[in-house]
């Protein structure tokens, strides 16, 4: 493995976070999450990966905004109540000498269940339905625009309060585009107002 991949085990500088190995647990769905917060199955979850050796580990997606909850079981970060569970998760994982990133997300158009099984309502940039998910979304007013993006700063906040590391920031189904030669989906059908990032925050 060695002569293969010779840089697997030695250190990845990211910013300004130094991560141990060049082995990375993906960001994915784990269903271990309950009413939006982080639990002790998360928990113990990434901890045993973290003690296997993992050298960073990125989280499934928080959602920014009630209307982020994209799926019963997506992790949020919308209220000061959710710091706890992220601040044991990050602890545990340091433990081991893991490093951990936090994904914040809104998915615009993507939903695909309500908590009552009611049809569920997205916001989305324009009234464009998702073909993936057969969802007719409502066009945001430059008010609601705004209140997400906010919220993408709070849960920055939230998230990285006591774990010191990057999360990054997407926007799901804002960007998801057919690709040509079908027309593409009109991204928004009001100006925006400031610039937009990606990336670590």
């Amino acid at each position: 493995m060695g002569v293969r991949f010779p840089h697997l085990f030695s250190p990845l500088q990211i910013g300004k976070v130094t991560v141990r190995n060049r082995i990375l647990s993906s960001g994915h769905d784990t269903v271990l999450v309950r009413d939006g917060e982080v639990t002790e199955e998360m928990i113990a979850y990434h901890e045993a990966r973290a003690k296997g050796g993992v050298g960073l580990i990125v989280l499934q997606v928080s959602g920014v905004h009630e209307s982020a909850r994209y799926t019963t079981h997506v992790l949020m970060a919308t209220d000061d109540e959710c710091v706890p569970g992220y601040a044991r998760l990050a602890q545990a994982v340091h433990r081991h000498g893991a490093k951990v990133f936090g994904q914040l997300f809104h998915p615009g158009r993507e939903i695909l269940e309500s908590k009552d099984g009611s049809a569920p309502v997205a916001w989305a940039p324009s009234a464009t339905p998702s073909e993936r998910f057969h969802v007719m979304p409502r066009a945001m007013t430059e008010a609601e625009i705004r209140e997400v993006l906010d919220g993408y700063g709070q849960a920055a906040r939230r998230v990285r309060r006591d774990a010191r590391e990057p999360a990054s920031s997407w926007a799901h189904g804002w960007t998801d585009q057919p690709l040509p030669p079908r027309r593409r989906t009109p991204w928004c059908s009001r100006p925006a107002h400031g610039p937009a990032t990606h990336g670590w925050s």
